[in-house]
């Protein structure tokens, strides 16, 4: 057996045969969360005649094009374009898809082990915590979470082509950058830019470990290194400045604020915010998309994290004296986290996600697996706890993220998870009615609603959601009155117009119907559904030059509507005829 181990490429295939394990039954899971919208309601992903658009727009422009324009991901979109051309909407194949990018990412953290230590146990032990870490659920079972490993992988592969270009710290030969490794290095880290933001975190892991690992490994002056170090990050500058650039340009600014919070409530919060994230690569229990962490106002929730973070940073600096290459490890755990220590970006609730350890991992993985290795190997009285304590942690790991994967199996099974494990998060609840809504539960859904604006009485979400399970329960008074308010609160949603005018129309009430269903049709023209019920409208109200224009228009947009819509014009035109007789 150990003779088998000993072989990396057999080695290698365990690790991903017990990663692909843990994960292969989300291939039975739905479409869950944001996947419906970003996939199955999302009509630019199913041609590549929207290519162009994916360059100059951001991922949410023809889902919610008053979305807040904060994620600029061609990459991403181009991912599911494929994906859709393949497997058009059955879910298996997306999370087939997904694990493979995982399976593919866990390979290269064996790899770029190997080549920073080049010891194959270290590599070995390193890429199997990566593989079964329980922090991954959610970018390996949820779809649309495929951002984080797939910007990995390729952000990996750039580093190892990096690692491998001979221009590395060589000011003398700057004719080295169009070396095959160095190019592709560039190209790599490009489509990882392209892919998530947080890419942006490989110009400074570049910077650092050439400060604590190559400048050692080149025998470098103070001076020789410096200039070599600017030749050789240079290119990702650029890079990067044009990408800063272009996003800028498409998304009108590189990003804005969704919850606008006073830096004092920032920095009050932010130790609470990073020991959440170091507490879930040490201790990943329990796992949610949703958590109760909220905005801190000092005491007790700033000064604990804060006191528990310098504790955990100086024992890390002891370690690190006697393995330097933990310092660049710790640099490539921290330095992917502070693109998301802005917390203006994120809606209340929603301030943490597992998903964001992903890359960070890598390191965290590197570090355990290295000072585990050493004390085996340097410390004969502590082998066998330090070979027990990772066999605790290995099995735990599984364990867990087999038992915490079923939580991602459909849109009820989250939000019930998520709303246990953290009952005062209002978007948990009130993801949980919507999702419960769709299902027919709707007495349980108004519920949910009721809890969460009693405790937000402005929560637009809410008062929408609860507006429309009124409307399908046939209650036309409460849900009048709640669209309504909904409507006061942000007037810039277009689905609750529908529904308002088709609460009023229900009500007998043709003008407000009709002004509500123009409204609609002005925020969004090429939405098929708001055309339609104005056609049915007009027709109702005897305008049948007008229906037969907005019931012809909806068809344009959508075809799957002629069953409904020929009748209808069918019927126009007898109607037409009997009244000019």
């Amino acid at each position: 057996m150990r003779k088998y181990l000993s072989s990396p490429r057999i080695a290698l295939s365990l690790i991903l045969l017990i990663t692909a394990f843990v994960y292969v039954s989300s291939l039975r899971y739905e479409f869950t969360y944001d996947d419906n919208q970003q996939i199955v309601l999302n009509s630019a992903i199913t041609s590549a005649s929207h290519l162009p658009e994916y360059f100059t727009t951001h991922v949410w422009a023809s889902i919610s094009p008053d979305a807040a324009a904060n994620y600029y991901r061609p990459i991403f979109l181009i991912w599911l374009l494929l994906n859709f051309k393949i497997f058009g909407l059955s879910p298996a194949g997306w999370h087939a898809t997904t694990v493979l990018v995982h399976l593919i990412a866990t390979g290269l953290v064996y790899v770029l082990a190997r080549r920073l230590t080049s010891d194959h146990l270290i590599s070995a032990i390193a890429a199997l915590l990566f593989g079964i870490h329980p922090v991954h659920i959610e970018s390996v079972a949820w779809i649309s979470g495929v951002t984080d490993p797939l910007m990995t992988v390729f952000l990996v592969a750039a580093f190892l082509m990096y690692l491998d270009s001979a221009q590395r710290l060589e000011p003398a030969n700057p004719r080295a950058i169009f070396q095959r490794p160095f190019l592709l290095s560039l190209l790599f880290y490009t489509l990882a830019i392209l892919t998530k933001e947080t890419a942006v975190a490989f110009v400074p892991i570049l910077i650092c470990y050439e400060f604590f690992v190559g400048r050692k490994e080149k025998h470098a002056s103070s001076g020789s290194w410096l200039s070599g170090l600017f030749v050789s990050v240079l290119p990702y500058v650029i890079v990067t400045i044009v990408y800063v650039v272009v996003r800028t340009k498409v998304l009108g600014g590189f990003s804005q604020a969704l919850n606008p919070l006073p830096i004092t409530t920032i920095a009050l919060t932010l130790p609470g915010v990073i020991w959440f994230y170091v507490n879930h690569l040490i201790w990943p229990f329990p796992l949610s998309a949703f958590y109760d962490l909220g905005y801190s106002s000092g005491g007790w929730s700033f000064w604990v994290p804060l006191a528990a973070l310098i504790f955990v940073l100086c024992f890390f600096l002891i370690l690190a004296k006697r393995v330097p290459l933990l310092l660049f490890l710790l640099s490539w755990v921290l330095l992917p986290i502070l693109p998301l220590l802005n917390l203006s970006l994120f809606k209340s609730g929603e301030i943490v996600h597992d998903r964001y350890l992903y890359l960070p991992s890598i390191g965290f993985c590197l570090i355990i697996s290295i000072a585990s290795t050493y004390v085996v190997r340097n410390h004969a009285q502590y082998k066998l706890p330090a070979l027990a304590l990772l066999l605790i942690i290995g099995t735990a790991w599984i364990l867990e993220t087999v038992i915490e994967l079923p939580q991602w199996k459909n849109d009820v099974a989250l939000y019930s998870h998520g709303a246990a494990v953290a009952p005062n998060n209002n978007l948990a609840l009130n993801n949980l009615g919507t999702a419960l809504k769709f299902e027919g539960h709707l007495d349980e859904s108004v519920v949910l609603f009721k809890k969460v604006l009693a405790r937000d009485p402005n929560n637009w979400s809410c008062l929408y959601n609860l507006g429309h399970s009124y409307y399908k329960m046939g209650n036309l008074d409460e849900a009048s009155t709640y669209l309504g308010k909904a409507i006061s609160i942000n007037p810039r949603k277009p689905d609750q117009y529908l529904f308002y005018g088709l609460t009023a129309m229900g009500k007998g009430d043709i003008q407000t119907a009709e002004l509500a269903f123009r409204t609609a049709i002005g925020l969004r023209p090429e939405n098929s559904k708001y055309r339609f019920a104005l056609g049915v409208l007009l027709r109702q109200k005897g305008d049948f030059t007008g229906a037969r224009q907005e019931l012809r228009k909806s068809l344009e947009l959508d075809q799957s509507l002629d069953s409904a819509v020929q009748p209808l014009l069918t019927q126009i035109e007898a109607e037409e005829k009997s009244a000019s007789k």
